[in-house]
């Protein structure tokens, strides 16, 4: 396997190696997709591409994504490039992630935005976080945003 360390970083062998092992990196990808919105909500052609690093089974992804038409402000979820792993444990496969909101309608009695992905999922829910009580949905709206960014374990 052709290895090199410097400037450019890891370069590796045009074919793939034939070691194997735990401690061998054999998945690095770099891309994008094309996220889409739950039940009839739609995104701005120009706004729905986001970008991921997949290291092994972990991807890091996020984007800024701009709701085309809310349809009557469905609960928002935005699909992901990879489904989440399944739970090894009790909620040992719940990733979360912060949230930017923008242009969007939340209750007053929210403390912030939060996106999670459940195991098994292709897509993150947003809902907004309250004190002592159930978390809220969070709708989409026309022209409102969500900025993220999410490191979850991908299915393997």
């Amino acid at each position: 396997m052709a290895t090199t360390y410097g400037v450019n970083g890891i370069t590796y062998a045009a074919t793939q190696p034939s070691e194997t092992g735990a401690n061998v990196l054999d998945d690095y990808e770099e891309g994008s997709w094309t996220a889409t919105m739950s039940g009839s909500a739609t995104l701005h052609a120009a706004n729905d591409t986001g970008s991921y690093t997949k290291v092994g089974r972990v991807v890091t992804c996020g984007g800024q994504f701009r709701v085309n038409d809310s349809n009557g402000g469905v609960a928002a979820t935005l699909t992901i490039p990879f489904t989440a792993a399944a739970a090894a444990g009790e909620n040992s496969g719940t990733y979360t992630c912060a949230m930017r909101l923008y242009n969007i309608d939340v209750a007053a009695d929210l403390l912030y935005a939060l996106g999670y992905v459940d195991p098994g999922t292709n897509y993150i829910q947003i809902v907004g976080v309250r004190d002592n009580t159930t978390s809220a949905t969070v709708a989409a709206k026309n022209d409102g945003y969500f900025l993220l960014g999410l490191t979850f374990a991908a299915a393997g």
